[in-house]
């Protein structure tokens, strides 16, 4: 059977089969969806940017439009003023920096273990963490409250700490699954090529594995920053200083603060919006190109 892919222009279609009709059609009809998908996405953040620049009577308008019919820029320091979203921010990023952190240094090494350490029981271990993803979130939600507010071990209580969502990282089982696919990709004659040199298990692990594996680590490293930066649900559970609730839960609150315009709530959402796309522009070469990891020739 001839392979659909082609290696010379790195394409599913060869640009031979897209002069024939029923590969242009299957070709644009992927392209619409594509751009249909894409302006889903793009059009609320474009919304949110356009109404920046609006009046609040404007927003409120019985005939709203798109752009501004009369760009105003004087209440964007006044909003960032009237915020003070700082200490949210700065809340947000430990956060964000100490769930990236954890979660690839315990599902990573979480990997490691039962792609290549491979202990007694290792199938059975697997099994177990593929059956929690089964497990429907809500169920969770009850039991972690009650173990955060009173730990089993000590008895103290975690509430009010980045702790608990420190934990809720480290037990994500998909990126232990990820991490663990991908491990087993890499060729085995390397890890015992490093044994031989007299690396042991861990400096493996830092020397041999994690420079090989450098696509995985960014998808999971940014898939987790995205996903602390737009925690709401456990922030607004655990954390009662407000100093210290992540952005959403900030934002969620000012919808009570009859203080606060609508252009100024929509001010603190572009805020919200900035740095998750700040760090995409910046690492996207390195989520969609990647790295291919070759074998050992012999």
């Amino acid at each position: 059977m001839r392979s659909i892919f082609d290696n010379k222009t790195n394409t599913i279609l060869s640009r031979g089969d897209l002069k024939r009709g029923k590969y242009q059609a299957v070709y644009w009809v992927m392209f619409a969806i594509l751009v249909l998908l894409s302006l889903i996405c793009i059009i609320p953040v474009f919304w949110i940017l356009m109404s920046c620049f609006k009046s609040t009577q404007e927003i409120f308008s019985a005939t709203p439009s798109f752009f501004p019919r009369e760009w105003n820029t004087d209440g964007l320091a006044e909003a960032w003023e009237k915020l003070q979203l700082w200490p949210n921010i700065l809340s947000t990023v430990v956060l964000s920096v100490g769930n990236l952190l954890i979660s690839l240094v315990v599902c990573g090494l979480g990997g490691y273990v039962l792609s290549r350490l491979r202990p007694v029981g290792h199938k059975l271990i697997f099994t177990l963490v593929i059956w929690t993803m089964m497990m429907p979130a809500q169920v969770r939600i009850v039991p972690l409250y009650m173990s955060f507010i009173d730990f089993p071990i000590g008895g103290f209580s975690l509430v009010d700490s980045y702790v608990p969502l420190w934990l809720i990282t480290a037990a994500n089982c998909f990126n232990i699954m990820l991490f663990k696919n991908h491990f087993d990709t890499i060729s085995i004659s390397l890890v015992e090529a490093s044994k031989l040199d007299g690396c042991g298990d861990i400096r493996t692990f830092f020397h041999v594995i994690v420079p090989l594996s450098v696509p995985i680590i960014m998808f999971v490293g940014i898939s987790c920053v995205n996903i602390s930066w737009s925690e709401f649900f456990w922030s607004m559970l655990v954390l009662d200083d407000a100093n210290l609730q992540t952005i959403p839960v900030r934002i969620f609150k000012l919808s009570a603060d009859t203080s606060i315009t609508m252009k100024i709530y929509m001010v603190a959402l572009l805020f919200a919006c900035i740095p998750p796309f700040i760090i995409f522009l910046i690492f996207q070469r390195q989520i969609v190109g990647g790295i291919n990891v070759g074998g050992v020739k012999g």
